[in-house]
């Protein structure tokens, strides 16, 4: 049996990164003792191909997967859809013994990059409006606590 994949392929090759969807975001370093900004560097995430999720799944989500694994799959996944600039600079500061860049810091980072392709709001819609709350009793008739007792089940 045979599957054709040549025209996905010749449509991914000819999409260059920048034609995607890309999401800016800006990382600031502080000193901890005075707050002044040491750097702040302007990175870019492309929104993931669908290769590229189906990679994350099956090695991050995996059953078999330990907790490391899955760490150092977040982290692969997440510079792998940045650009080569905010790549380097990402990793290098993971690599650096003495910088404190880490996972708690990335967390937030990964977190709003997901949201935004997801298309999870994190505000309410300007056309939100609350459900509205019910006054009075409700209709639904209130059931007992238990309804199970504490002896064994005997089959018959």
């Amino acid at each position: 049996m045979e599957f054709d994949t040549a025209v996905a392929r010749t449509l991914a090759e000819n999409e260059e990164p920048e034609a995607r969807e890309g999401l800016t975001f800006t990382i600031v370093e502080r000193d901890p003792e005075t707050d002044e900004i040491l750097d702040r560097v302007q990175c870019t995430a492309y929104k993931p191909t669908e290769g590229q999720v189906v990679i994350l799944l099956a090695d991050v989500m995996g059953r078999r997967a330990t907790l490391v694994d899955k760490i150092a799959g977040a982290i692969d996944f997440f510079t792998d859809v940045l650009d080569e600039d905010s790549k380097t600079y990402i990793v290098g500061r993971l690599l650096d013994p003495a910088d404190p860049l880490g996972l708690n810091e990335l967390q937030p980072i990964i977190n709003h990059i997901v949201e935004e392709w997801g298309g999870r709001p994190t505000k309410q819609p300007t056309d939100y409006s609350p459900s509205r709350k019910v006054a009075g009793q409700s209709s639904t008739r209130r059931t007992s606590k238990s309804t199970s007792s504490r002896s064994r089940s005997t089959v018959s």
